[in-house]
């Protein structure tokens, strides 16, 4: 090793140290320590308290809407139906958002009735829609209000 007879007997001492300290350490947790059961009715409280922290924003609910969409190359009508959700960032919010309902849904239909067909049916147009309703919503309040919309129900014919 280094060629000193003492200083390569204190590096072997501490190497059978170091192996005999992992060894006891793996036997402890392996077989001696055995980790306590948990107790039922803790776990409960916990779970409560975590439940109690937890807030679910309420969801705004719009009607059902069916909107007719321009029809550019045929002369075949198409029209969207459509169900949505709004998420606001706070309940308190959903007060607000229940008296501008009419704006609301004049908004949507004004928006979705300005795109085709074949936008809307695309992953690209759902979330472009999605951006439009949001910031045309945020800025009658101007601050933001909307954090997202789901659309539960969404079929072009």
């Amino acid at each position: 090793m280094t060629g000193n007879k003492s200083l390569d007997t204190i590096i072997a001492a501490i190497a059978v140290g170091a192996s005999l300290l992992a060894i006891g350490v793996f036997v402890y947790t392996e077989m001696i320590y055995e980790k306590p059961l948990p107790d039922n009715e803790q776990a409960v409280e916990e779970l409560m308290g975590q439940s109690k922290k937890q807030i679910f924003s309420d969801y705004f609910k719009l009607e059902p809407l069916i909107i007719n969409l321009p029809s550019s190359k045929t002369s075949r009508l198409r029209f969207l139906s459509i169900k949505t959700h709004i998420k606001p960032f706070k309940s308190e919010y959903l007060d607000v958002l229940e008296k501008e309902k009419a704006y609301i849904h004049d908004t949507v239909i004004d928006i979705v009735s300005n795109m085709k067909p074949d936008e809307l049916n695309s992953l690209y147009g759902k979330i472009l829609l999605d951006g439009r309703i949001k910031k045309s919503i945020n800025s009658r309040f101007n601050k933001p209000v909307v954090e997202a919309i789901y659309f539960s129900k969404f079929t072009i014919q």
